[in-house]
């Protein structure tokens, strides 16, 4: 069985599930924190909506790449990426969803390297 790549679709796509909730979350706090957003239409809603499919094709790719330093590579280059659409017209947001989208895809990083030690420890000792 190939624990290397179970582990890292398990704990990609589970970062992707979670997106939502988290963004919800997020929103939900700084909407009880400093009352109503100020932006208001479309554009907002839409980039949004854009940076969670970035997301989810981001971490699609990570599942294929087997090394931590490209996959960390993907992510500065994602989470330039949203620095740079949103930083001139939303910088709240923008510091809100970088440290959302950034500690998810960390987390999915660091946790499925985790997971592929253990499980390829338990593999040469015949645990599993």
């Amino acid at each position: 069985m190939n624990f290397p790549l179970l582990s890292r679709l398990t704990l990609h796509l589970s970062a992707c599930v979670a997106y939502p909730f988290v963004s919800y979350f997020g929103f939900w706090s700084y909407q009880n924190i400093a009352g109503t957003p100020v932006a208001r239409g479309v554009d907002i809603g839409i980039a949004m909506q854009l940076i969670f499919y970035g997301f989810i094709i981001m971490n699609l790719m990570m599942i294929g790449m087997r090394r931590v330093v490209p996959r960390l590579i993907l992510l500065g280059a994602a989470l330039l990426g949203i620095c740079l659409y949103l930083l001139p017209e939303f910088p709240l947001r923008a510091l809100g969803t970088v440290a959302m989208f950034g500690s998810l895809g960390l987390f999915a990083i660091c946790a499925s390297n985790w997971l592929e030690l253990k499980l390829s420890t338990l593999v040469r000792n015949k645990t599993i």
